[in-house]
């Protein structure tokens, strides 16, 4: 069994219960706040999204944050003032969106901000808002007066009314990581997908692999990442889900035909 406190913060436990006889349960358990909150930033762990949310159906805003140059705070400041950085960051989003969001620790320097509902403008406020507080923020134990900077790339993840698929929020973490990527070339930058490319921005195109098998859809990764951004779908709903999304932006379909929901 697995009890869960609501909030942008959680805390959950594994119970079990085992019957002895008709007249005696033994109960036992264990606290897994330690898998499901990242101890540095107090932010819901990578592993929490994965078991608990990539999955959900979702609908609102999505946007991967990643601190810029926390390697340069590393090495001219050393580790503690980078890890101070981070937690200044989780805190400042945490000052902005309140109880209304979630943030999940996604990798070393990057965060994932969800706002379920929201109208795309009030996002863009939202993040506008995070990045000005950013620069303000004192870092302690960094010498300089460095402020942090973030890129960001954000999308909004919507019902397919058209073809009656509902979007699964890995889909659109997926998109905000390309666009994310985007944002990192310029720095201090927030990226969506109606952002203009910028001149001499190289943007590559997307092919889709759509193979019900994980290991063959991260081999034709491996292979294609250096020239395409790969999308994937595991079935025929989630290849329909990409379409509707890219559209004539795919340029290519690599397609298993012996998969299941095709």
């Amino acid at each position: 069994l697995r009890f869960r406190q609501g909030g942008v913060g959680c805390r959950q436990y594994d119970i079990r219960i085992d019957r002895i006889n008709d007249k005696v349960l033994v109960i036992s358990g264990r606290d897994t706040q330690e898998q499901e909150i990242d101890a540095l930033t107090g932010a819901l762990s990578r592993n929490h999204y994965q078991r608990e949310m990539s999955n959900e159906v979702y609908r609102g805003g999505v946007a991967l944050i990643d601190m810029d140059d926390l390697k340069l705070y590393n090495d001219i400041n050393g580790h503690q003032v980078g890890d101070n950085a981070l937690r200044a960051l989780a805190d400042t989003i945490y000052e902005v969106v309140g109880r209304s969001g979630s943030l999940v620790r996604y990798g070393g320097d990057e965060f994932l901000l969800l706002l379920p509902g929201v109208e795309q403008a009030a996002f863009a406020t939202v993040l506008g808002d995070i990045q000005r507080r950013l620069r303000t923020v004192s870092i302690p134990g960094c010498e300089g007066g460095q402020h942090i900077t973030i890129s960001v790339g954000c999308v909004m993840a919507q019902h397919f009314a058209a073809i009656a698929i509902e979007a699964v929020l890995a889909q659109a973490v997926q998109r905000a990581d390309r666009l994310m990527y985007r944002a990192k070339r310029r720095k201090d930058a927030v990226v969506t997908e109606d952002t203009p490319v910028e001149e001499g921005e190289e943007i590559k195109p997307h092919i889709l692999v759509v193979d019900d098998a994980a290991m063959n859809r991260a081999i034709l990764r491996e292979m294609l990442a250096e020239d395409f951004n790969v999308l994937e779908a595991k079935d025929g709903r989630e290849c329909m889900a990409q379409l509707e999304t890219y559209g004539a932006d795919i340029s290519l379909v690599l397609l298993d035909m012996i998969m299941p929901e095709m």
